[in-house]
This record gives structure tokens, C-alpha cells and sequence, in this order.
């Protein structure tokens, strides 16, 4: 009569067994914190929803995304989490030395996400998890990660889910720009005029042209009309990467605040933002009569199946459809994939056919430019070269390696798959080592939470072309 029992016993215990070695580890760690792959490709985003998966452009040619179902999901990690401390440790003070250093940047991060993100290892195994509220210590930018310390333990987490454990870092870096992933063209205006009431004795503004739909396009020069050197930094050249317009201002205001020129004899050509009727496009999912036309196009030829709202969202183009980037003398006439205005890709009529890439043109030829610099939005990474000349390919990525050890982006020879951007024209044609920037890791429009690796990446990028200028 006992055999029963024990049988059932026996039964329940392993029942346990089974539970505790193979279901409960997975449910733990089968979510989106604990799911990576290898490095250094970059990890599975934690807990927050995003849009499916879809290709990014810099200066690659590029195909608008179809609607799609998410990629599948890494298998779940089979390393258990670290337990948190009971106590997060205590955020250090900066020496006074530290403080009074505007290259020193903040060191103690902590989670930006709901819940918490996963710490993974050289080999993309997750090994731990890190909870909103805890602090970890940064080491450096490596590649599309943040490599931290944290409770005695030294890994990789995604920079785009953490934040300065200060919630009021940016508030306190910044005088005028405010933080914000939808920096309108309206406020970059207003916060040019603050840059001018308090420091118009360190820069000139002026306009390089107009859009095709009646904006000003305006520059913003810091330092001497004959100073040695000039380095021009353009951004939002594409509508829907318009948090580069917002760096730019935040890097202008930055720097004007903790004198720029004391690293060189150096003028700064800030263009903020090159596309303001792309920008204004993307940012209020908005498109016009001829806008909407476009969109039905796209729509019947298969170049998208997105709802009007989110194609005007991920806009690239300018007001008529033209892609700037796709419109410059170097290689244009390779840009052949679609033939009529479009969000993206559509490289225009002829070169320097659209408003904006001939003010750009005009403007670069009216100076002595010793580099350029160009900003987009997605892909953590830097592009330095183009063709076949050596002497520019081989500057451009002296300056990218000076860029890359301050900023941590990793360096990518699209040399053979790019045509049409400013990066080509500039090197190609006027021979100035150039670079394009791609700040972000997710897709465009990138959301908030990137604002704050993104700031503290690029933030000695200034300084660094000047010390690299001063080193040829």
C-alpha cells in the first residue's frame, strides 16, 4: 500500500527537478535584457517595444523597408544572474581637477530601460543583469557597446540603455540647448539667437542658402575668419536623423561655454541642420498634397507598405523628395535604384539639382576646408573613405582612428558602396579628409534614451580634430 506514496513521491520530486534545471531558467532568462549575440554585434534591445527590424543608411546604398515580422530572437542564456548587491555603491565625486577638465566625462552610469538590462562577456554570453536603480562604472565605448564594471564584475551592456547616474547630467552640461530626441528647426533658431546674445564675440551666424521650401539653412562659425584652420560639421542632411541636429547644437553650446579655441587656432563651421523640410516631415508625420503623391507612388511600385503617418516618419529626402545624400558630384550617377522623387534614394534630376546640396556646394568652395565632417544617426560607426586617392583615403582615416579613440566607434572602409554624399564629393573632388559619423545604434528616429551616449561619445570630438589639425 506504501509503494503508491513513494511513487507519487518520487513522481513530484521530479517534477521539481525538471521545473527548477529547464523551465525556470528560461522563463528568466528568455526576455529581450538577457538575449545577445556575440559582440560585436550589438544585443537584443531590453524591454521596451520597438518597430521591426529595418536597414539603415549612412552613404550604403539602401532599400526602403517593407513591412516585416521581427527578426527571431538569440537563443536565451544559460548562465543565472548575478544577485544585485543589497546596497548600489556610492557614486564617486570628481577631483577639483576633474571638474575644471571639460574633457573629463561622466564615469558612473546607471539602467535607462523599465526594468533591467543584461551584462554579457566577450563571447555575447549573458552572465548577469543590472536593474534600474543600480550604478555601474563606465570603462570605455567598444564598438556598439559600453564595456562597465559592475558589483565586481566586468562586462558589455547595449550604451543605448544606460544613462549618467546624475538624472541632471545634460541639464547641467548645457546653458541654452535643452535635451530632447525632436529638436525642431524652430528651436534651433531661437537657440541660435541665445548663442548670439551670450557669445557673440566668440561666433559669426549667417545663412549658407535656403530649402526648397523657404528655410534659411544657417551656419554657425566659432573662431577666427583667419584662423589657421577650418573644419566644417554638418548634420540632419537626411530628415528622419534629426537628433544630429540637436548634437551639433548641444556640442555647440558645450564648448562655447569652455573655450574651444584654447585648443588650436581653429574655425568651427557648424551647419546644424541641412534639411529642415525633411526634418519638419519626419517630425510631425505630416507630408503635403505633392508629399502624399509621392507616398501613393512608393506605395503602388512596392518601395513600402507602411501606414502614411510612419512612411512621413521615416522621411529622409527633402521637400520634393530628392535625397541630398544621393545628390552630390561623386559617383551620382551610380544612385540609379529609383527614378522619381521618393523618401530615400532618389538621387534627383542631376547633381546638385536640389536647393540644399548647392548651398552646401557653394558654401564648402567659398573656403579652405582641412576637413569635413558629417553626421548621421544610425549604425555606430565611422565611414573615412572613398575612391581611389590615396592621400586623402589615407588622412581621412588618420582622422577617423584620432575620432574613433575618443568616441569608440569602430571604422568602416565603404570606400567601394558609396556615391553621391558630401563625404564623397569632398574627398573625391576637393581632396579634404572627411568623415561621416553615425551616431546611434538603433533605427532613425532614434528615441531618447540614446541622447545621453550619444552626447558623452561625441562631446571631445572638437577638441580632437583640432589636436589631430595641429599634428599633420
Amino acid at each position: 500500500e506504501r509503494i503508491p506514496s513513494i511513487i507519487l513521491a518520487a513522481m513530484i520530486i521530479a517534477l521539481l527537478v525538471i521545473f527548477a534545471a529547464v523551465i525556470y531558467p528560461y522563463l528568466v532568462y528568455n526576455t529581450p535584457a538577457m538575449q545577445k549575440p556575440s559582440r560585436p554585434a550589438a544585443p537584443t534591445e531590453p524591454i521596451e517595444p520597438t518597430e521591426p527590424s529595418k536597414p539603415q543608411e549612412s552613404e550604403l546604398p539602401a532599400t526602403e523597408p517593407q513591412a516585416t515580422e521581427p527578426p527571431e530572437t538569440e537563443p536565451p542564456a544559460t548562465v543565472p544572474p548575478t544577485e544585485p548587491p543589497t546596497e548600489p555603491p556610492a557614486v564617486p565625486k570628481p577631483t577639483e581637477s576633474e571638474a575644471a577638465d571639460p574633457t573629463v566625462l561622466p564615469t558612473v552610469w546607471t539602467p535607462n530601460c523599465n526594468e533591467f538590462i543584461g551584462m554579457w562577456d566577450d563571447s555575447g554570453t549573458v552572465f548577469a543583469r543590472i536593474p534600474k536603480g543600480e550604478t555601474m562604472q563606465l570603462l570605455s565605448w567598444d564598438h556598439t557597446s559600453a564595456k562597465v564594471s559592475y558589483n565586481g564584475m566586468t562586462g558589455y551592456v547595449a550604451p543605448n540603455y544606460i544613462m549618467p547616474a546624475d538624472p541632471d547630467y545634460l541639464e547641467k552640461a548645457l546653458k541654452i540647448v535643452a535635451p530632447t530626441n525632436v529638436y525642431t528647426y524652430d528651436q534651433m533658431l531661437e537657440d541660435i539667437k541665445l548663442f548670439e546674445q551670450n557669445y557673440g564675440d566668440l561666433i559669426e551666424v549667417s545663412s549658407i542658402g535656403v530649402s526648397e521650401q523657404g528655410r534659411k539653412l544657417p551656419v554657425i562659425r566659432i573662431g577666427k575668419a583667419d584662423a589657421k584652420y577650418n573644419v566644417l560639421l554638418q548634420g540632419a542632411i537626411h530628415g528622419r536623423e534629426h537628433m544630429t541636429a540637436w548634437l551639433l547644437m548641444a556640442m555647440t553650446d558645450y564648448w562655447l561655454e569652455r573655450d574651444i579655441l584654447s585648443y588650436g587656432d581653429v574655425c568651427y563651421h557648424i551647419i546644424p541642420m541641412m534639411n529642415p523640410d525633411g526634418v519638419t516631415i519626419s517630425q510631425t508625420g505630416k507630408l503635403s498634397d505633392a508629399q502624399s503623391n509621392i507616398y501613393i507612388k512608393d506605395k503602388n511600385s512596392g518601395f513600402t507598405s507602411a501606414s502614411k503617418t510612419n512612411y512621413a516618419k521615416d522621411w529622409k529626402a527633402n521637400g520634393l523628395g530628392i535625397d541630398l545624400n544621393r545628390n552630390f558630384d561623386a559617383g551620382w550617377e551610380e544612385n540609379d535604384d529609383r527614378t522619381a522623387p521618393s523618401s530615400q534614394n532618389y538621387r534627383g534630376q542631376a547633381p546638385f539639382s536640389a536647393a540644399e546640396t548647392s548651398a552646401l556646394r557653394d558654401y564648402t568652395l567659398s573656403y579652405d576646408f582641412d576637413a569635413t565632417i558629417s553626421y548621421h544617426s544610425s549604425g555606430d560607426l565611422i565611414y573615412y573613405a572613398y575612391g581611389n586617392k590615396k592621400a586623402v583615403n589615407d588622412a581621412s582615416k588618420s582622422l577617423a582612428k584620432a575620432v574613433k579613440a575618443v568616441s569608440g566607434y569602430p571604422l568602416r572602409d565603404n570606400s567601394e558602396g558609396s556615391s553621391g554624399g558630401y563625404k564623397d564629393w569632398a574627398m573625391d573632388v576637393l581632396e579634404i579628409p572627411s568623415l561621416t559619423i553615425e551616431i546611434g545604434r538603433s533605427d532613425s528616429p532614434l528615441a531618447m534614451r540614446e541622447i545621453y551616449s550619444v552626447f558623452v561619445r561625441n562631446i571631445r570630438v572638437l577638441p580632437t580634430i583640432a589636436q589631430w589639425l595641429q599634428k599633420q
